[in-house]
């Protein structure tokens, strides 16, 4: 980050001394290179423009303590989240899914931008890292600073900043579980702990989808790669989406089990 402040710097030198010297040059027309130096003046010129814009793109952070980490993407800084920065990859283009993008070559986590197969366009984050990448973040929880006690029309669309806490949107996550092909369809990953624990829990199912709100965005799991994901799918599969303000279930799970965790579905299959 130094050394490209430095390379700045430097161009910012000799586009002057170019400038001065094309002054003397025009005053003197009898020069031979005359355009080959107004040639180097707006390749430099050029050069130039493209370090202030990528300057003003990145941050301080990034800059200092993440250089180059996001590749072609660009770095931002946000001091709240662990890892200081994030990846903005949204420049890249369109692609049906994150694993779409990983296959592209694509290793980087962060925003992107999809397209869901044509169903929809839409920003989402990407887990690149993960069990070989590919998949889509879409629950985040980290401090409890974005509150999800929330209502059945919050759920629906989703809230929160995708590289902090935040809710995907059912109607997001239906969308994107539908758009897999059958039989293959999608696969879930849960991780989780408990505040002030390191150990994580860690599992993967094999089946994953969420039905339309006709059905009260459905959800089926099956396919636990632990007995205690087998336990998880069996208590949760067909299960409706509830929240504080349209109960579907017996049990009020809504307002009992409030965890702090992350989900990520990843589409198995790219026809």
């Amino acid at each position: 980050a130094i050394g490209e402040k430095r390379r700045i710097m430097i161009c910012v030198t000799i586009i002057n001394v170019l400038s001065f010297i094309l002054c003397l040059v025009h005053a003197d027309s009898s020069s031979s290179d005359v355009s080959s130096l107004k040639n180097d003046f707006k390749r430099l010129q050029a050069n130039y423009t493209k370090l202030l814009e990528r300057l003003k793109l990145s941050s301080t952070y990034c800059m200092l303590h993440a250089p180059g980490k996001c590749g072609s993407c660009i770095c931002k800084d946000d001091l709240t989240i662990p890892t200081k920065f994030y990846c903005d990859c949204r420049n890249i283009k369109p692609e049906r899914d994150c694993l779409a993008h990983r296959q592209n070559g694509m290793a980087i986590d962060g925003y992107y931008k999809v397209t869901m197969n044509g169903y929809r366009m839409t920003q989402v984050y990407c887990d690149q890292t993960t069990s070989g990448g590919g998949w889509t973040v879409i629950q985040r929880r980290m401090d409890g600073s974005v509150n999800f006690f929330r209502r059945w029309d919050e759920y629906k669309v989703g809230f929160g900043k995708l590289h902090r806490e935040f809710w995907f949107g059912n109607e997001n996550i239906h969308v994107l579980s539908a758009q897999a092909v059958y039989p293959k369809g999608s696969e879930l990953k849960v991780q989780m702990k408990l505040l002030g624990y390191t150990s994580w829990y860690n599992n993967t199912f094999t089946h994953f989808q969420v039905d339309s709100e006709r059905s009260n965005y459905l959800l089926h799991v099956s396919g636990g790669t632990q007995k205690s994901a087998t336990q998880f799918a069996d208590y949760q599969n067909k299960v409706e989406f509830s929240t504080w303000d349209k109960d579907n279930d017996d049990y009020s799970s809504f307002i009992r089990w409030n965890g702090i965790y992350t989900i990520k579905i990843k589409r198995t299959s790219c026809k």
